[in-house]
């Protein structure tokens, strides 16, 4: 994991979240075993990829909040022609409809830049308002 300043941990995550988050940091260091690799919150499997809960989720500004995950530990500019079809194929076909947004960090700001993910999250509404 790559150091990250500390407003930026806990910019999109709630008091509650960024603490957890802190502490498994401190607990673990940033250069620990790759967290996406040893993840157990899998929701769902697909031919290249992963779609599994965050540990740490974005919850200030966010009801769900997941990541989407390679099989492979591999960086952003090392995927096949085969993960990024599939890729494509998941945002534009089969997670639209579970999800509002997709968060992908620029490769400079990324905690985990070794491990391609991105994060998928439904936007908190007030009450009454539709999905």
């Amino acid at each position: 994991m790559k150091d990250q300043a500390h407003w930026r941990r806990v910019l999109l995550r709630t008091e509650e979240s960024a603490k957890r988050y802190e502490e498994e940091i401190a607990k673990n260091g940033l250069n620990a075993e790759c967290p996406l690799c040893r993840s157990n919150e899998v929701i769902q499997t697909f031919e290249h990829w992963i779609l599994m809960k965050n540990k740490f989720p974005y919850d200030r500004y966010f009801t769900k909040s997941d990541m989407l995950v390679t099989k492979r530990h591999v960086p952003d500019d090392n995927l096949s022609e085969a993960e990024e079809a599939e890729l494509m194929h998941l945002k534009h076909q089969v997670l639209c409809s579970d999800y509002d947004s997709i968060i992908e960090h620029m490769s400079l700001n990324k905690s985990i830049p070794e491990h391609t993910h991105l994060h998928l999250v439904e936007y908190k509404r007030p009450d009454g308002l539709p999905r």
